[in-house]
């Protein structure tokens, strides 16, 4: 701005401060504004003009505004228009606001150009019933006027708003809708019907060879699932650009249409970094990881410049695939870019080092974020509660409401199950009445994970009460509910509830099997699960997997079945785990047999002969028949190899604060 008033021949030094408040206003070079502002003389009597200038440039609109008016200095109406567009950049609301005032004051609410110009403003600050008032108080519209009201409805959710009003435009004003209108509408068009209509208006106004409309429209119906209607639009589109390209190929992936996004994808005449970008996310979205991860290097072999997006839709693939070596020379080609301060890739990173178990890095990168949103703490309390650090979760999640950003589903969602590992009932109540505070609680992913929350911290009947009240509820919530009576030993309400699933219609999946035969194990059901066990495959065709051997084998082991439980191991389809023969030989135990645990001993020796878990247990079993020789020579053999039983921990919560305990550990304060 400095530069642009040296080259500008001002006539008095009024002027150049006038120049300046809207330049720093702005915070940006606008050479075309500042000489508009030049054509009118301005008053600066006041020294407040100069401290107002100052505090402009600090982005300090209402304080800057405070200055100016206490002076008598009048901003004419070119004037105006820079500041409003300098709050639209900022979207600064409250400035806006009082530059209105200002303009109400001044007598320039005649001016049809300002009131678009503050439609406008209202709109992108985020305040589209301000944007209305405005609307509804113009003497005179014109087709900006409309569109601008129309678009702001529909990009701020307020759909049958934005159909009504162009309904308006299009019976009963003399204005007509043109090409900006459909474009403006469209994303309002959530049902068949209302996109049906406003289609049938794109045809009668002659706009369905728009390649703009044309692509908005492709649009909706790809997001409608009309697919074919989508491919259809796109072909009668004559001069088609690269953003109808991309538009058809993010049409097919959203809908799974893999093949054939990528056949497409093979034919666009110049591919863009959008292009590359659309496939690479489209494959992570449809959980083709690896496929997104050689289009990622294809990229780099056509020698296409990746950019942010780019970045932060391959990392993700990485992720799911636990490819932390290709994470971490993604990450280095980031620092090169001088992206990882961007939001959306540090938030990518941070989620990718978390679920690799790289904890530690996730937090640096972490750190390294400028402008943190609820998407970035929302990714490190995740890693923390993913790799275990449930505690740490919880002190994240604190800093974050310190920082006062909102949390959103996917944060409460991610916090949840740190409380239930830690059975921190408390926290987990008072996250909940944040949950309601916040208009969350019709979510049903939020929902499932509170009853989950809730089962786990021992409050069934309130897991119980959170599930009645979930409307729409899916396969989850019921599997979540069956497994919380199943982990309190009601096993008859577990199966009773099972049986309401199947008459609500709802499919069972293999989950909801785990859930049920593990309800029939803690309540003792053998018979019963034996009938459902054999009914998977039978009636509901799903091939049973290990884990539901292992509940198999705990159900019928803890009822003394003990050559029927080798007989079940010995016929499975598939290699037994250690899960399998940890269950044989905790039921040894009980039964106080010592060949078979043995038997399961040596199994799990094979598999993991560090874990000191199975020492402990075939030493209960040897103490149990007196056999102290197979005792000591367990301990020599833990000794020789240097295992050392973990420690036991235990934890409990005071005043919404968890204290964790070990064994051994006198250090805590308590």
């Amino acid at each position: 701005m400095n530069r642009l008033l040296r080259r500008q021949p001002l006539r008095n030094q009024k002027e150049k401060k006038t120049v300046m408040l809207v330049g720093f206003v702005l915070n940006i070079q606008v050479r075309q504004s500042a000489i508009a502002v030049l054509e009118t003389g301005t008053n600066t009597k006041n020294p407040s003009v100069q401290n107002g200038v100052t505090l402009s440039e600090e982005g300090q609109l209402k304080d800057a505004l405070g200055f100016l008016n206490a002076t008598d200095n009048v901003l004419d109406r070119c004037a105006y228009v820079s500041l409003l567009q300098g709050c639209v950049k900022l979207k600064a609301l409250s400035g806006g606001k009082i530059f209105h005032a200002q303009m109400h004051q001044r007598g320039f609410l005649g001016d049809r150009f300002l009131l678009n110009t503050l439609i406008t403003m209202y709109a992108t600050c985020g305040s589209p019933e301000d944007s209305r008032r405005v609307f509804d108080q113009m003497p005179t519209r014109d087709a900006f006027s409309w569109n601008a009201m129309i678009s702001a409805y529909a990009r701020h959710g307020f759909s049958q708003e934005a159909l009504v009003l162009f309904r308006q435009m299009k019976e009963h004003s003399e204005i007509q809708p043109d090409q900006f209108t459909f474009t403006g509408v469209l994303p309002a068009c959530n049902t068949l019907e209302t996109l049906a209509e406003v289609h049938e208006a794109i045809t009668r106004r002659g706009f369905q060879y728009d390649v703009f409309v044309g692509t908005a429209l492709l649009d909706m119906y790809a997001k409608c699932g009309i697919i074919e209607k989508a491919r259809d639009v796109f072909d009668k589109i004559p001069e088609r650009n690269i953003i109808s390209w991309n538009a058809m190929i993010t049409g097919y992936l959203h809908n799974g249409y893999i093949d054939e996004a990528l056949k497409l994808f093979r034919e666009i005449p110049h591919r863009n970094v959008v292009s590359w970008t659309v496939m690479i996310a489209g494959y992570v979205q449809n959980g083709l990881s690896l496929e997104a991860m050689e289009m990622f290097r294809q990229m780099h072999l056509a020698g296409v410049e990746r950019d942010a997006k780019t970045f932060a839709s391959v990392l993700p693939a990485c992720a799911n695939l636990g490819a932390m070596q290709q994470g971490i020379e993604i990450h280095g080609e980031v620092i090169r870019s001088g992206l990882e301060s961007n939001v959306f890739v540090g938030t990518a990173l941070v989620d990718m080092y978390g679920k690799c178990e790289r904890i530690d890095i996730a937090h640096k990168v972490f750190d390294k974020i400028p402008q943190r949103n609820a998407a970035s703490w929302t990714a490190i309390i995740a890693g923390y509660a993913h790799n275990g650090h449930n505690m740490e979760a919880l002190e994240i999640f604190r800093q974050m409401q310190q920082a006062a950003v909102q949390p959103d589903s996917k944060t409460f969602a991610s916090i949840l199950p740190a409380c239930a590992n830690l059975a921190a009932l408390e926290k987990g109540i008072e996250i909940h009445e944040e949950i309601i505070r916040s208009g969350f609680q019709c979510n049903v992913f939020l929902c499932n994970a509170l009853l989950d929350m809730y089962a786990k911290c021992g409050s069934i009947d309130k897991a119980s009460e959170v599930f009645d009240k979930i409307h729409g509820k899916d396969v989850v919530s019921w599997n979540s509910m069956i497994a919380g009576y199943a982990m309190h030993g009601c096993g008859n309400e577990a199966l009773k509830l099972f049986q309401e699933m199947q008459q609500s219609g709802m499919k069972p999946d293999s989950v909801t099997f785990v859930n049920v035969l593990s309800a029939c194990c803690h309540a003792g059901l053998v018979d019963e699960g034996r009938k459902y066990f054999n009914s998977m495959s039978q009636c509901y065709q799903i091939t049973p997997v290990i884990e539901h051997y292992g509940c198999m084998v705990d159900l019928v082991g803890r009822a003394g079945h003990l050559e029927e439980v080798k007989d079940l191991i010995s016929k499975m389809p598939i290699t037994p785990d250690a899960t399998v023969w940890g269950c044989l030989l905790g039921a040894c135990i009980i039964h106080n047999n010592t060949e078979l645990g043995e038997y399961a001993a040596e199994h799990l020796f094979e598999l993991d002969w560090k874990n000191a878990a199975t020492y402990v247990v075939l030493s209960n079993i040897y103490a149990s028949v007196g056999r102290w020789d197979g005792i000591e020579k367990l301990r020599k053999n833990m000794k020789d190899k240097g295992i050392k039983p973990a420690a036991g921990c235990s934890w409990i919560e005071v005043n919404k604060q968890v204290h964790a305990f070990l064994a051994g550990n006198g250090l805590h304060p308590l």
